[in-house]
């Protein structure tokens, strides 16, 4: 027999922890699904400011930094000067970064497991459609890259492809964190 204890946040404040009761083997799988056990220290940490903050700081700045991308590749129409799209595409891939982690972090914020679950998969999927994308587009710049021997594409082709595999990588983190 397993004794299943709740942790519960009262006014964000006092923090207890009750008893729910006695369950047998079989029947505390069920009761975990349904009612998530949470400790104290990572309920107050869940909603601390400083998470907070740092979702609206990642989202402020990866807002700059795509302002930046856009600037940045809308100088290549009165300058062909193929640097603008490295440095346009570094902007875009840090700002992507920013974005991932920032969702990233306030997915962890939300207490309704089913809401929690519904939001990852989506942004696991939106994730999964924009790594692919880039991963698509750099296989492109690659083999133009190497088709013209031009060094400043076979960068933008390692851009391309780092900023898909970080965007897996963080997908990864949430699906496996969700489960």
């Amino acid at each position: 027999m397993y004794e299943l204890r709740v942790a519960y946040v009262h006014n964000n404040y006092s923090c207890g922890c009750q008893s729910v009761g006695r369950l047998i083997p079989r029947l505390a799988a069920e009761w975990i699904n349904i009612i998530e056990s949470f400790s104290v220290a990572s309920l107050l940490k869940m909603y601390s400011p400083a998470s907070l903050s740092t979702v609206r700081y990642y989202d402020v700045l990866s807002v700059v930094f795509f302002i930046l991308a856009a600037l940045s590749l809308s100088m290549l129409a009165f300058y062909l000067i193929p640097d603008f799209a490295v440095l346009g595409l570094g902007a875009m891939d840090i700002g992507t970064i920013l974005n991932a982690v920032s969702r990233m972090i306030s997915l962890r914020t939300i207490t309704d497991a089913n809401q929690r679950r519904s939001k990852a998969r989506n942004t696991i999927r939106f994730f999964h459609m924009v790594s692919y994308a880039c991963f698509a587009v750099a296989a492109i710049v690659f083999a133009f890259a190497l088709s013209e021997l031009d060094t400043d594409f076979g960068v933008m082709g390692l851009e391309l492809s780092g900023c898909g595999t970080i965007l897996r990588a963080v997908s990864r983190s949430i699906q496996l964190e969700s489960v």
